[in-house]
């Protein structure tokens, strides 16, 4: 089996590269994989930290307008400072560590010449005078379990990586030093700095659990980036802490670069993260020629991964909403950062891309294997940004709430909006429909222009009705959803995204929500659930029927398939026909795909096939309520095993809400 997979791959690279691509990608992958086994040798007896900038004069490149943002209320500022944190929890946990001596041994250990690293330690030593207690970097307290330094993601144990390394973002950091920034709080940027001189000093460039993703490192960078940004404007960093900040950038800099997330088979938001912590470390270090070649290779992989990850009706190929506005936030800070290195006048020649030039060098395989950015192309993907942003804007339930079909990790790459304490940290959905105030949404938004939000190529879509083609009915199941009053369905407005395999029902009363998913990639299939055919529908404010998300990811696959599969979902399959588990939490290989027959802004008709068998359903909106009716061409439907789950609606990442996935009768 393993043999066949293995051919698989070398096949889906062989289509998406062709034979000569394919053979130098071989020899691209057999050096780097050299190179890798050369740095992790010599990492054993040098610093694994870069120490590029030495000098005191360096000048870096401010990110935001800072004093732009509106004070915001920060309730929870005195259990920040205490490090007590809501992670993926609805309680606060204090997440206070006194790193043992026998942790701090272990970690000097790791080089017997790494003086820069024990001048981090002395720098750090300053604040544990103030009697300032640094993070669990390595801490779930959702399991109440740690891992080591050195442990990589475990899985089915209970114990759940996503906690540390949301921690480990430097997001509440981020929101605390704008926040003394705001109000002149100059006592809380003792606390920040000590964690972050913490984390550098405990957490080594390439060694433990927060250097096993490039996208965690991306998100994290940046974060610092913006974070220093602020510290060094403010004149809070000495100079020693200045360099080690600087520094510290540049090592996440460079790890992004040496573990990229390209791959020939597909990519995703992991690699769309890379590009994006590209432009905002390069913008934001101090200014060289390496730099220039490295924020112009990320302009260019920007405008490749709008065109490659996104359908031309805006939505992400990754076929769930949830990464689709995660990927949509990534997409907005990324057009803002184009627009600002465009604006402030940095020009590439031919010359800059010297430093890539290397034959074997992946980074130069990407770049010489991606679309050439020509005015027009340009110009093509600015404007596919504006229906990537149109159909962010349509996840928002008629209950505020985030649309969540297929996975949700409830994580962002900048907090866009400090005064909305909320875990779905994800906010670009809300943010679009309200009204303008001062947060880092709309700073972005005002500098990069009004023009990418307008709608006016985004028209409500009527699809024509074809006449309904008859069929052999074997069985068929009715179900009869009633409004709370009659509603006028001229009022309706039909939202099609063909591509992506969503029909979006918006009116004042109600929301409605179809999958009908028809395009399919099982490399890119991670975050896709059993949903063909099933509904979202909120009343009046209230769930009617709702896509559960996902839960929780590596920490328990059980639980994880039932929010996954079928069980969730209130959509008809045939009976006996359950599609089967993958063992790997992030593939998705039995795809049922579906095709619309027939949509108006009152109806609905689809199918998805089996071998044998044709499952229909039918949804007529009337003014009164809404009529379901399902079907299934050869043997009987299933039983709905959703009518039967008792399970609560996932609201965000490990954290689950009041009610169940159906909170009307149904039966």
């Amino acid at each position: 089996m393993k043999i066949i997979n293995f051919l698989a791959i070398i096949k889906k690279i062989y289509i998406n590269l062709g034979l000569k691509r394919l053979l130098v990608y071989k020899l691209v992958w057999v050096s780097y994989k050299c190179f890798k086994l050369f740095k992790f040798v010599r990492l054993s007896f040098f610093s694994n930290y870069s120490q590029k900038y030495s000098s005191h004069h360096l000048v870096s490149n401010s990110l935001f307008k800072y004093h732009e943002i509106a004070n915001f209320d920060f309730k929870n500022r005195g259990k920040y400072l205490k490090n007590k944190l809501q992670v993926f929890s609805k309680d606060f946990s204090n997440y206070s560590a006194k790193v043992s001596q026998d942790l701090i041994k272990n970690s000097n250990s790791i080089s017997l010449f790494d003086t820069y690293r024990k001048n981090i330690f002395d720098e750090k030593r300053k604040y544990e005078k103030k009697k300032i207690i640094s993070t669990h970097w390595y801490n779930d307290h959702l399991s109440e379990k740690n891992f080591n330094i050195n442990d990589k993601i475990i899985y089915n144990k209970g114990i759940d990586i996503k906690v540390p390394w949301e921690i480990a973002r430097f997001q509440h950091l981020n929101k605390m030093c704008i926040f003394a920034y705001l109000n002149k709080l100059n006592s809380d940027y003792d606390f920040i700095k000590f964690q972050i001189l913490d984390f550098i000093f405990l957490n080594p460039p390439t060694v433990g659990i927060h250097w096993l993703n490039a996208m965690e490192v991306a998100i994290r960078g940046s974060n610092l980036s913006m974070i220093t940004d602020i510290l060094v404007a403010e004149k809070k960093l000495n100079e020693k802490e200045k360099l080690i900040f600087l520094n510290s950038i540049n090592d996440h800099l460079l790890f992004v670069l040496d573990n990229i997330e390209w791959s020939p088979l597909s990519r995703n938001n992991h690699y769309l993260a890379n590009i994006i912590g590209i432009m905002v470390m390069s913008y934001f270090l101090p200014k060289d020629r390496y730099l220039r070649t490295i924020m112009k290779f990320s302009v260019e992989q920007f405008f490749n991964e709008i065109d490659f990850q996104f359908y031309e009706d805006g939505g992400s190929k990754e076929g769930s909403t949830s990464y689709h506005v995660f990927s949509s936030e990534m997409i907005l800070i990324g057009l803002y950062f184009f627009k600002k290195i465009k604006s402030n006048g940095f020009r590439f020649d031919e010359s800059e891309g010297f430093f890539l030039s290397n034959f074997f060098n992946k980074i130069s395989f990407i770049k010489n294997n991606s679309e050439n950015i020509t005015v027009n192309y340009k110009n093509r993907m600015l404007e596919k940004v504006k229906k990537i942003f149109f159909f962010s804007k349509l996840l928002l339930r008629n209950n505020n709430s985030l649309l969540q079909v297929g996975d949700n990790d409830s994580g962002c790459f900048f907090d866009l909006d400090f005064s909305k304490d909320s875990l779905e940290k994800k906010k670009i959905h809300i943010l679009l429909s309200e009204k303008e105030s001062f947060s880092l949404f709309y700073i972005i938004k005002n500098f990069v222009g009004n023009d990418f939000f307008e709608n006016s190529n985004n028209k409500p879509c009527l699809i024509k009705k074809n006449k309904l083609k008859t069929c052999s009915i074997k069985d068929r199941k009715s179900f009869f959803i009633p409004f709370n009053e009659k509603v006028n369905i001229n009022k309706i407005k039909l939202y099609s995204f063909k591509d992506f395999g969503l029909y979006c029902y918006i009116h004042k009363k109600f929301s409605l929500y179809v999958i009908c998913k028809s395009n399919y990639e099982y490399y890119n299939s991670g975050h896709l659930h059993d949903d063909n055919l099933a509904i979202d529908l909120v009343i009046d404010k209230k769930n009617i029927i709702t896509d559960p998300g996902s839960f929780c990811y590596t920490s328990n696959s059980s639980v994880r398939n039932k929010y996954r599969y079928i069980d969730s979902h209130f959509a008809p399959r045939k009976l006996g026909c359950r599609q089967k588990e993958d063992g790997f939490p992030f593939s998705f290989s039995n795809f049922l795909k579906g095709k619309v027959l027939n949509v108006g802004k009152d109806i609905f008709f689809g199918k998805i096939s089996y071998k044998n068998c044709i499952v229909f359903r039918k949804i007529e909106i009337l003014s009164t309520g809404l009529k379901i009716n399902d079907y299934c061409s050869n043997g009987k439907l299933s039983n709905y095993e959703v009518l039967d789950n008792k399970g609560l609606i996932s609201t965000s990442y490990r954290v689950l809400g009041k009610d169940r996935i159906i909170q009307t009768s149904l039966k």
